[in-house]
C-alpha cells in the first residue's frame, strides 16, 4: 500500500514541477494523495479474499462450518472475517463462496496448500 502512495506522490509531484505551477500544488497534492490512499486501500482488501468453487451447495448448510473444514483439510487455521455464496442460485449448480481473511499473508498460505485439495476424499472436486 506503501508503494502504491509512494507513486502517485512521485506522479504527482513530477507534473506539478513540470508545468511549473506553485499555487495549485496543495490542492492538487491533496486530491492526488486522497486517490492514491483509496486505490491502496481497496486494494489491500481485495488481497485478503479468495474464491472457492466446485463446494456442493445444500439448503441447510452453514457456510462458515464448510469453510472451516476445508480449512481444516489444508492444515490452514486462519481467522476467517466473512464468507458468503456468490451469485445467483439455480438448480443444479453450486455457487462460489468468497472467503474474507484477516490478512494477506494468511491468503497466501492458503493459496500455496490448495494443491493438496487433490489429495483430499472430500473435496477432489473443490478449488481454490
Amino acid at each position: 500500500m506503501q508503494s502504491v502512495v509512494q507513486k502517485e506522490i512521485r506522479s504527482s509531484w513530477s507534473n506539478v514541477v513540470a508545468k511549473g505551477e506553485s499555487q495549485s500544488i496543495t490542492a492538487t497534492s491533496a486530491a492526488k494523495l486522497k486517490e492514491a490512499v483509496k486505490s491502496a486501500v481497496a486494494e489491500e482488501g481485495k488481497s485478503r479474499n479468495f474464491m472457492i468453487f466446485g463446494k456442493e451447495e445444500t439448503p441447510d448448510e452453514d457456510i462458515s462450518v464448510t469453510v472451516a473444514e476445508l480449512l481444516h483439510d489444508l492444515n490452514q487455521k486462519p481467522r476467517v472475517i466473512e464468507s458468503v455464496r456468490v451469485g445467483n442460485v439455480g438448480q443444479g449448480k453450486s455457487r462460489p463462496i468468497k472467503v474474507k481473511l484477516a490478512s494477506f499473508e494468511a491468503v497466501s498460505n492458503v493459496l500455496r496448500n490448495a494443491k493438496c485439495l487433490k489429495t483430499s476424499c472430500r473435496n477432489k472436486a473443490t478449488f481454490i
